[in-house]
């Protein structure tokens, strides 16, 4: 596995907060501004960009990312073109960790050794295939592997005691593992604070992997009560709406250094308790 992610979380581990993970399609408005609006994430000095792989179905996905995968589809992004992208951003940020969110459809279309293969050549640090569960990933996880790229497992608050054992499996799960933090789907849905303290007591029991918390999280508020349990907080659907309401990539682009600002803010864990 590549050292990006474990240099990422010791970092911030050693500075006391919990990591910032950005999320945006690949592809959305189009390919130019998209290159242009991961640049602005990376210049805002997020720890680590997840960069969504397109897919008409994406069902674990509310409205707002639906759209942004419309749009990109409509203007003919590809996994071919996202992989192109995230090689562009490795050459222009040689530490920065990256990682893929999408599924399994177009992967499996594309390919699975085939992406596995050209996804090292672009730089990729891990992988999210968010409807693969863990009986069904093994030949992700051996193309991967080979590749030194991590495939991520997901866990959500549904996930019995038994359940998080097979998921966190020391030998399959890499990386880090990302906290679903409520069930159902990306947006507006909020997690309670009680409920993410359990959840991420019972998944250190089962894994001493970093846990990176996502779904629903758009707040410097929200980062500060994530940053209490968790190493990580993926902030999407929030970043999404704020280019979809731009009037020019410029604008997003000013619109993301902001919000991101903004964020970062809430990222200390002053008041840690685990």
């Amino acid at each position: 596995m590549s050292k990006r992610l474990q240099n990422c979380f010791a970092r911030v581990r050693a500075q006391k907060r919990c990591a910032l993970v950005t999320f945006l399609t690949a592809g959305d408005p189009n390919r130019e501004c998209s290159q242009r609006l991961f640049e602005q994430l990376a210049e805002s000095s997020v720890d680590l960009l997840e960069i969504g792989m397109p897919f008409s179905d994406p069902v674990a996905d509310g409205e707002t990312i639906q759209l942004a995968s419309k749009r990109a589809l409509s203007q003919g992004t590809t996994l071919t073109s996202v992989l192109a992208l995230a090689a562009e951003l490795r050459r222009k940020y040689l530490d920065l960790p990256i990682v893929l969110m999408g599924y399994a459809n177009p992967v499996h279309s594309f390919g699975i050794e085939k992406f596995a293969t050209q996804a090292e050549q672009s730089g990729i640090d891990g992988v999210i295939l968010v409807d693969v569960p863990p009986e069904e990933d093994a030949p992700y996880i051996s193309a991967l592997k080979k590749s030194n790229i991590a495939l991520i497992r997901l866990v959500t608050p549904t996930s019995d005691d038994a359940r998080l054992h097979t998921i966190c499996n020391t030998d399959k799960c890499k990386g880090f593992i990302y906290v679903v933090s409520v069930a159902g789907t990306t947006g507006r849905k909020q997690a309670l604070e009680g409920d993410l303290e359990q959840l991420a007591a019972r998944l250190r029991k089962n894994s001493s992997l970093p846990l990176v918390a996502g779904f629903g999280v758009r707040s410097r508020e929200q980062i500060a009560m994530f940053a209490r349990y968790f190493d990580g907080v993926v902030v999407g659907s929030a970043l999404v709406e704020e280019v979809a309401n731009s009037h020019s990539c410029e604008d997003a682009c000013a619109r993301l250094q902001k919000t991101v600002a903004e964020l970062q803010k809430g990222l200390g864990k002053n008041n840690q308790s685990s």
